[in-house]
């Protein structure tokens, strides 16, 4: 399960299941202007967010146990950062 497997180019939309959480092809993809909608794995891909009280623009990996338990049980739109090499791709989950 790879999106190198498929021709894509920008403006195309890929709708994926969690077997594609790979951040190697997922950033390529949606740098050259392409979309994704994807179930998300936590076990298999790390998402980051800005790190409180760090204006620097350092990213801290996502604790989803904590976050989760933040939240209640009210529906919500975290923003997110998906990060591949030198590469950060905001999204929301």
């Amino acid at each position: 399960e790879n999106l190198d497997h498929y021709t894509l180019a920008a403006g195309d939309v890929v709708l994926i299941d969690r077997g594609y959480n790979q951040p190697k092809t997922l950033v390529p993809f949606i740098d050259r202007g392409g979309d994704v909608v994807l179930r998300y794995n936590a076990h298999s891909m790390n998402l980051y967010e800005d790190d409180e009280g760090d204006d620097t623009g350092r990213l801290v990996k996502i604790d989803w146990y904590t976050r989760l338990r933040k939240l209640g049980k009210r529906p919500s739109c975290v923003p997110v950062w998906l990060c591949h090499g030198n590469k950060r791709i905001q999204g929301y989950l």
